[in-house]
């Protein structure tokens, strides 16, 4: 408990992935990627409960290792590349109300696919979240180029718009930092949540910034190898 506020962090992990088979349990430096985000909720000083939410039994064996065995299976129709946040989420909120007695006042969400994300960063962000009087904190990242570079291509991928458009005397010290999403952190209150049915509630959310290194988040073989560098180094 943190300030008299009640913490649930959840960990969804469904079985399938179309990028890296089985990504939630591959092997980064030696253990399954999921273990890293577990054992920084199990790590951290204010979560008070951790859920995986899955369908898979072998995290469910490795959740059960670590002390933290699933209370539910996640129903089939909630695990697939369609299923949203928010369904998992809520579903993991009503197993709660129908079958425990406990009151949480925030949810944490923890992709296992951000594992350089650990406990450090999970208790930092929940008082930012405290320092700010905030209903919800979402991580983010600095973006590693000026936003103004960006373009869209045509179908004949040609320059010539985004180059009359350029400033080619500008540096990219002179842009304004852009930040994104990194995915490692999602902070919100339970009763903002259920009111936009949504993490990015619409006021009162402030961004908790993290290194790039720390925001690595998985996506394909070369995230992974990233990944495992900067965790074996201490980048």
């Amino acid at each position: 408990m943190y300030k008299n506020k009640r913490i649930l962090a959840i960990i969804p992990a469904r079985k399938g992935s179309k990028r890296i088979p089985g990504k939630n349990k591959v092997d980064l430096n030696g253990i399954p990627l999921i273990e890293w985000t577990i054992k920084a909720a199990i790590d951290s000083c204010f979560i008070d409960k951790v859920i995986i939410s899955t369908d898979d039994r072998d995290i469910v064996e490795i959740a059960s290792r670590l002390g933290v065995p699933p209370p539910f299976t996640r129903p089939g129709h909630l695990s697939s590349d369609s299923s949203s946040r928010y369904d998992v989420i809520k579903h993991t909120l009503d197993y709660i109300s129908d079958n425990e007695n406990n009151i949480y006042d925030f949810i944490m969400y923890l992709q296992p696919t951000s594992p350089c994300r650990n406990s450090m960063h999970i208790d930092n962000s929940i008082e930012y979240l405290h320092e700010k009087k905030a209903d919800a904190i979402v991580s983010v990242s600095k973006v590693g180029h000026p936003i103004n570079w960006t373009t869209t291509l045509p179908e004949d991928s040609s320059l010539e718009n985004y180059t009359d458009n350029l400033d080619a005397s500008a540096r990219s010290q002179d842009y304004s930092d852009a930040y994104i999403p990194n995915g490692a952190i999602f902070l919100c209150s339970v009763e903002m949540f259920k009111k936009y049915k949504c993490m990015y509630i619409k006021e009162n959310i402030y961004a908790f910034i993290m290194s790039r290194n720390d925001s690595i988040d998985i996506d394909n073989y070369f995230d992974l190898k990233i990944a495992g560098c900067i965790l074996k180094e201490g980048l």
